[in-house]
């Protein structure tokens, strides 16, 4: 029902069998889960109100909201935040929220998780990489001005690689939000040992 958007035959299913709300598939997702993927945000609220778990983990360690901001559904990780779904969990891959959000250039929920207090815009993810590599990495040039403009002068960094396309090549396009620094992408050690965050 949720995959298919029919909520009166969910309403119906959970007022003859309210336990349905906490069974999980063999991936261990609730419907819950399916309802944050798939951007339902009226079924992701009815299934909160009727006590369906928000920081539940599947088999992959993803909670509604990690699947929710993978899928690009702003509205439902808004709502999942809203409600204080937890947003520093990594998932199995080291993934936090903020990772994601910064990965897909989602800029109304990076503004969020950014003004959450506990939230470390220097995280390390998978490989040690920060939410400003993911911007890098992916051309999030709006979550990259964000973080820039959140935190005033940043130093660009471009230790990350590890076999990936050289980062330098792609904050080209971002350059400019460097001022004095805008150049420096250019001289960094690619191969240190260690990656660092900015």
């Amino acid at each position: 029902y949720v995959k298919y958007d029919e909520f009166e035959c969910l309403v119906d299913l959970v007022a003859q069998n309210p336990s349905v709300i906490h069974q999980v598939d063999q991936n261990k997702q609730t419907l819950l889960h399916h309802a944050a993927s798939t951007g339902n945000l009226k079924i992701v609220k009815f299934l909160v109100a009727n006590n369906a778990q928000f920081n539940e983990v599947d088999n992959r360690g993803n909670l509604p909201l990690h699947l929710a901001i993978m899928s690009e559904h702003k509205s439902a990780a808004k709502f999942l935040l809203s409600i204080g779904s937890e947003a520093r969990l990594p998932n199995k891959n080291g993934l936090q929220p903020i990772h994601l959000a910064a990965e897909r250039n989602d800029k109304d929920t990076l503004k969020i998780l950014l003004k959450i207090s506990e939230i470390d815009v220097n995280a390390e993810g998978e490989r040690g990489a920060s939410p400003l590599h993911y911007c890098c990495q992916r051309d999030s040039v709006d979550c990259l001005q964000l973080l820039h403009n959140v935190f005033g002068q940043m130093r660009t960094v471009c230790t990350y690689l590890d076999g990936l396309q050289c980062l330098a090549e792609k904050l080209s396009a971002a350059a400019p939000l460097f001022g004095p620094n805008s150049n420096a992408w250019k001289t960094v050690d690619l191969h240190e040992p260690t990656p660092k965050s900015p």
